[in-house]
């Protein structure tokens, strides 16, 4: 499925970044319940997921990068032989780690890692980064470690998407 044909049925909200919070994985976008924002909704640039809404305003939103320690989204990483799901947790400090990959699952560098879809948030499954390293959790050998690389660059946002329910 296109992004462009994906997106028909959602509304998007272009929204701006005016501040970026100071220690954190966190910025402020202009937008906000005035523009009927809602909690969780994820916000998009690049085509990739970058965070969802952690905070709401009358006119602006907070917004928790997917690296920020307070984020935790479900995803999942296909390949051909399967399809593992997991959660992407933020570390801070712009990285992220998925947890819960079982080990027998083939997982390499590079693999695309997409959001699940959430009805009434996500209809369509959205890119929000691709794995940069990958071993056997030394603690856990049962599953892998894996580390992602935001698909779109965190440092640099400008202008976002927030990504609102579906038309009805």
């Amino acid at each position: 499925v296109s992004l462009s044909h994906a997106w028909a049925s959602h509304g998007l909200v272009p929204a701006r970044v005016i501040q970026a919070l100071a220690g954190s994985d966190q910025i402020i976008i202009n937008r906000g319940k005035r523009n009927k924002l809602a909690p969780e909704q994820f916000i998009l640039a690049d085509n990739a997921i970058v965070g969802s809404i952690s905070g709401l305003f009358s006119h602006q939103a907070k917004v928790s990068l997917i690296t920020d320690k307070s984020s935790h989204i479900e995803v999942y990483i296909k390949s051909a032989q399967a399809m593992a799901k997991g959660l992407l947790d933020g570390l801070g400090n712009g990285e992220a780690k998925i947890h819960n990959i079982l080990y027998q699952h083939k997982v390499a560098i590079g693999d695309p890692v997409r959001v699940q879809t959430k009805p009434g948030l996500l209809e369509v499954p959205v890119i929000v980064g691709r794995v940069s390293q990958c071993q056997q959790d030394e603690t856990e050998g049962l599953l892998w470690d894996i580390t992602v690389e935001p698909a779109s660059d965190l440092e640099s946002l400008g202008h976002v998407h927030v990504i609102v329910a579906p038309a009805q």
